[in-house]
C-alpha cells in the first residue's frame, strides 16, 4: 500500500503526459481532413453560384454538381473523425516512431 502511494503521483503524471501526446497526434488526422473539405466546399459554392447565372439543363446540372461537391466535402471530415476515434491514424504511428528515436 505504501509503494502504491509513492508511485501514484508519478503514474498520474505519466498518464497525463501520454494522453496529451496521443490526443495531439490523433486530432491531426481530423484537422488535416478539413483542408480538402474546405476546398470542395469552395468548389461547390462556386459551381452553385455559376449555375444560378444560367438557364435550363445547364442550371440543373450545375446544381446537381454543386450538391455532389458538398456531399464529397462532408465525406472528408466524417472519415477523418472515424480514423481519429478508431485509432487508425497513420500519423500516430509515425509520431511514436519519431519520439522513440527509431527509424521508420
Amino acid at each position: 500500500m505504501a509503494i502504491q502511494g509513492l508511485l501514484a503521483p508519478q503514474l498520474v503524471r505519466f498518464r497525463k503526459r501520454f494522453k496529451l501526446k496521443v490526443m495531439e497526434v490523433m486530432t491531426m488526422c481530423f484537422i488535416f481532413s478539413l483542408i480538402p473539405a474546405t476546398i470542395f466546399t469552395i468548389i461547390g459554392y462556386f459551381v452553385f453560384f455559376s449555375s444560378t447565372k444560367t438557364e435550363g439543363a445547364i442550371q440543373k446540372f450545375g446544381r446537381v454538381l454543386a450538391i455532389w461537391a458538398f456531399i464529397v466535402a462532408l465525406f472528408f471530415p466524417m472519415m477523418g473523425l472515424y480514423v481519429t476515434i478508431s485509432g487508425l491514424c497513420p500519423m500516430e504511428e509515425i509520431m511514436q516512431t519519431i519520439q522513440s528515436g527509431l527509424r521508420p
